[in-house]
């Protein structure tokens, strides 16, 4: 049985890229894979225990409505971006000697969100059933209240807390092998040059920003 991209990316980006990229290019595709990558790095942050435990979290938690809009608001803004971020990617890969064009460019990028969609599979449990160990911070912020509240966690909390860490690492990491590896593989060049381009990519608005800040003070 052929297994979809969605899995063979993770492990052969380079010839999975190779064979989405001979394909029709599907704007629908790229679209979703945005989507569940944005809505696996907001899950990352979401603690229901903490909500439901504590009414003071609960107080402040928005309608339903709200919610949802602010959800769709979220998604419009991350496709917004990751389009500018893929045209900058593209030009900076063109700058390097690549060859890909801008919708080559964009289902490299796209399809290393894969690891961020599988994320989801412990990210969702997590978000609903971790333990709410941030409860007791409610009303405390001193750094006395802090230590106490580190030494009151369990062993379990402490090694979820490190294990969960670590995942994000993982996770993180493997997302830019994959754009590297798809980067090299539709610029024409070395995985180490996609690796240099995605990383130009990711430092240029920080570039720019302290180019702002140097020609301000000059």
């Amino acid at each position: 049985m052929t297994m979809p991209p969605l899995a063979t990316v993770l492990a052969r980006p380079r010839q999975t890229i190779r064979s989405i990229v001979a394909r029709p290019y599907s704007t629908r595709a790229v679209i979703l894979l945005v989507v569940f990558g944005a809505l696996s790095d907001l899950v990352r942050s979401v603690r229901w225990q903490l909500y439901r435990h504590s009414p003071q979290f609960a107080a402040m938690t928005p309608s339903p409505l709200i919610i949802c809009a602010g959800l769709v608001g979220i998604l419009i803004v991350a496709l917004l971006l990751f389009y500018l971020f893929a045209y900058l990617t593209w030009g900076i890969g063109r700058l390097l000697g690549g060859t890909g064009n801008r919708r080559s460019v964009r289902v490299a990028l796209a399809w290393s969100f894969a690891p961020l969609i599988w994320a989801l599979l412990y990210r969702i449990p997590v978000a609903l059933f971790q333990p709410a160990v941030g409860a007791s911070l409610e009303k405390r912020s001193t750094a006395a209240a802090l230590h106490s509240a580190i030494a009151a966690m369990s062993l379990y909390a402490l090694v979820s807390s490190a294990l969960l860490a670590l995942l994000t690492i993982v996770v993180d990491v493997w997302c830019f092998v994959i754009a590297g590896v798809g980067l090299s593989e539709v610029n024409g060049f070395s995985t180490w040059r996609g690796a240099g381009t995605l990383g130009f990519a990711l430092l240029a608005p920080l570039i720019v920003v302290a180019a702002y800040f140097i020609s301000s003070a000059g």
